[in-house]
This record gives structure tokens, C-alpha cells and sequence, in this order.
């Protein structure tokens, strides 16, 4: 107990609740606190009010966007796969959380869509992951100038990955009954 009191009051220290001791509350939330709070309960709301078609819609752009080869770019790309793919605004959130959580996924998959263009166009070059992280410890003008053609490659190979994605996932959401995946309206 007399933790979880330290712990609040150092809540109250940097502004998110005040301590009441004595009033059945512990802890009430105001200000920059309960504003979260409430942002996020709306935000939530609105993504159960989604479809499942709109939540897969919203998914596969976020996938698609977050593994684009460029990781400083990939929310632009995701936030212009949305608009193209006629997306709402809490679809764009989550399509946007989605994209950040694939970071990770983004840089693994750089050298490996660099490859597989350099495979496809009859190079014999193989792009690796030690090859990428030795460019980025030279620096950005040398990742920049030395990466520059695998980026471009990679860029090709995911054009192709995501146009293949992105119309598999319209054409299927469109074949499927309407009964399936559609909100049923009331």
C-alpha cells in the first residue's frame, strides 16, 4: 500500500492524477491523464465499429506500407496506400500502428527484395544483411551513394510484392458473399 501511495504521488508530480486519500479514491484522473484516457476509449470505439473488411483492409495497408524499403518513409507510403485504397480515418490508424510495429521487419527485408530484382534482372549480385549495416555504420551520404542501388532494386521488387498484395486482397474481399465479412446494417 505504501507503495502504490509513493506511486501516485508521483503521478501528481508530473501532472497526470491527484492523490485523495480518505475519499474512496485514490487516485482521480484529471487533465493531460483523462484526456488519453478518453482519446483512446473513442478511438477504440471506433475501430469496433469497423467491419471486418475495414479492419483487413486496414491490416494489409499497414503491412503493406510498413515494409516498404525505405524506413524513413514508410508512414508516407502507408498514409497514400490508405488514401488510394479509399480508407477512413480509424482505418488509417490502425493501418499506421501496424506500419510502425513492422519496423524491425522493414530493415530484415531490404536486402532481400534487393536480391530478388538483382535475381529477376539477371545480376549476380547478392545483397546481404552485414552489407546493409556496414553502409549505415559509413554514414548516411555513403548509404546513400553505395545503398543506393539496392534501395532502388528493393524499391522495384516491393512494387510489384505490393500491387500483387493489394489487388489479391480487393479482388478476395469483393468475391467473398457480402454476408461474410460486411457489417450487417441495421
Amino acid at each position: 500500500m505504501v507503495m502504490c501511495i509513493s506511486v501516485l504521488i508521483e503521478l501528481e508530480k508530473i501532472g497526470i492524477g491527484k492523490v485523495m486519500i480518505g475519499s474512496g479514491n485514490i487516485l482521480r484522473m484529471d487533465g493531460r491523464g483523462a484526456r488519453v484516457k478518453a482519446w483512446f476509449s473513442r478511438f477504440w470505439r471506433q475501430l469496433m465499429d469497423l467491419s471486418l473488411t475495414d479492419r483487413i483492409v486496414a491490416v494489409v495497408v499497414g503491412i503493406v506500407g510498413g515494409i516498404f524499403p525505405m524506413p524513413s518513409i514508410t508512414t508516407l507510403v502507408t498514409l497514400f496506400l490508405a488514401r488510394l485504397m479509399s480508407c477512413t480515418p480509424p482505418q488509417i490508424a490502425l493501418s499506421t500502428s501496424v506500419n510502425l510495429v513492422l519496423a524491425p521487419v522493414d530493415i530484415y527485408l531490404l536486402p532481400k527484395f534487393a536480391t530478388l530484382t538483382s535475381v529477376a534482372m539477371g545480376y549476380e549480385v547478392t545483397y546481404t544483411g552485414p552489407m546493409l549495416l556496414e553502409m549505415i555504420n559509413q554514414g548516411v551520404l555513403h548509404l546513400i551513394t553505395a545503398g543506393g542501388t539496392m534501395i532502388l532494386m528493393a524499391i522495384v521488387s516491393w512494387v510489384f510484392i505490393a500491387m500483387g498484395i493489394l489487388v489479391a486482397t480487393t479482388v478476395i474481399l469483393n468475391w467473398v458473399p457480402h454476408g461474410k465479412f460486411r457489417k450487417e446494417e441495421p
